[in-house]
C-alpha cells in the first residue's frame, strides 16, 4: 500500500502527518477484502531473474496478466506471483513459449489463443 500512495505522489510522511493528527486512518486494511491481497517477498523482479535465469520481462508480465501494473525491475515480487514462477518454468522447460505472427506482436500460447478456442465453442462468438 505504501508504495502504491507513493506511485500516486503522495508522501508517505504526509500520510503519517495526516494520521497523527486523526483526518486519516489504515482501519480498512482490517477488513475482510484485504485478506486476500498478497504480501510482498523480500526478492525482486531482477534478483527472481537472476535467480532462476528467466527473461525479465517475463516476470514483470505476471503482475500485468493479473491486473497489476507494470512493475520495475527493482520493485518486490509478490508471494502470490511467486507460486507461478514454478509453471513458467515448467512450460519453458517443455517447449512453451511465446510465439510471433502476423497478428501479434509475441504472446503465450494460452493467451493467445483463448479468443479464437472461445469463438469454435458451442454457443461462443462466430
Amino acid at each position: 500500500m505504501a508504495q502504491t500512495m507513493e506511485n500516486a505522489g503522495i508522501a508517505l510522511e504526509s500520510l503519517a502527518a495526516s494520521i497523527k493528527r486523526g483526518h486519516a486512518d489504515l482501519r480498512f486494511m482490517d477488513a475482510p477484502t484485504y485478506e486476500r491481497f498478497a504480501t510482498l517477498s523480500d526478492e525482486t523482479f531482477d534478483g527472481l531473474s537472476r535467480r532462476t535465469s528467466l527473461p525479465l520481462n517475463l516476470l514483470m508480465l505476471i503482475r500485468e496478466a493479473t491486473g497489476g501494473a507494470t512493475p520495475g525491475p527493482n520493485d518486490r515480487v509478490r508471494e502470490d506471483e511467486l507460486a507461478v514462477v514454478p509453471y513458467i518454468e515448467i512450460g519453458l522447460a517443455m517447449g512453451f513459449g511465446p510465439f510471433r505472427s502476423s497478428a501479434n506482436s509475441g504472446c503465450w500460447p494460452t493467451v493467445c489463443a483463448a479468443p479464437q478456442q472461445r469463438s469454435r465453442m458451442p454457443g461462443g462468438p462466430t
